[in-house]
């Protein structure tokens, strides 16, 4: 098993999260499903702090890919 990081992050709020898992591609199905889930919860404050994202590395830090999730609001209603 190797230890993964994902670092956690929407406007000033940021959460880290250590994973043991056998590889890459198994961070990578992790991340995206844990990706979709928050995904759910954020929605209602993306006006509010319209950048998401989560960045994973592997144990010695390095940085092995990031999802992210931008709002750009162009027209505000009256």
């Amino acid at each position: 098993m190797s230890r993964f990081h994902l670092h956690i992050g929407q406007g000033l709020k940021t959460r880290d999260h250590e994973l043991d898992l056998p590889n890459a591609e198994a961070a990578w199905t992790e991340a995206t499903g844990l990706f979709g889930d928050l995904t759910r919860d954020i929605v209602g404050d993306l006006k509010a702090n319209p950048e998401w994202h989560m960045t994973v590395s592997d144990a010695s830090g390095k940085v092995l890919f990031k999802v992210q999730l931008a709002a750009e609001i162009y027209d505000k209603p009256a």
